[in-house]
């Protein structure tokens, strides 16, 4: 890292992506970074709350087809967009991502087996 003239060196200590907080040690110093994008600025300015992501309960599959991966255990906690599952429908892979985040509590779907439209495949601790 440069400031100036300066040269410094910077280590990442912590970071916590879901509130978007950094920890970094600099000449043995903790500074503590919160990371903001445009849409949390323009949340900001217009003085609307800070929701939280939505929790979600179950992971249904979106059509029939064959589940060719899974991508998570129970006790697992998936953040937003974190690939969960792998289905094969008219010949593509698809790949289930998670809606919200939460704990996988229960995986019904195994590699290798046909499901259908709307089948429960992962269940979320509440």
């Amino acid at each position: 890292m440069h400031i100036g003239n300066e040269s410094y060196a910077a280590f990442l200590v912590e970071a916590d992506y879901r509130q978007k907080r950094f920890v970094f040690s600099i000449q043995n110093r903790r500074i503590e970074v919160f990371v903001e994008d445009e849409k949390d600025q323009a949340i900001k300015a217009l003085g609307l709350p800070v929701v939280k992501q939505k929790k979600v309960d179950v992971l249904k599959s979106p059509m029939p087809g064959m589940v060719l991966e899974v991508l998570t255990k129970p006790g697992q906690t998936v953040s937003k967009g974190e690939p969960l599952l792998i289905l094969e429908a008219m010949k593509m892979e698809n790949v289930l991502r998670a809606a919200g985040e939460g704990e996988v509590k229960e995986v019904l779907a195994e590699a290798g087996t046909a499901v259908d439209k709307n089948q429960v495949l992962i269940k979320f601790v509440e």
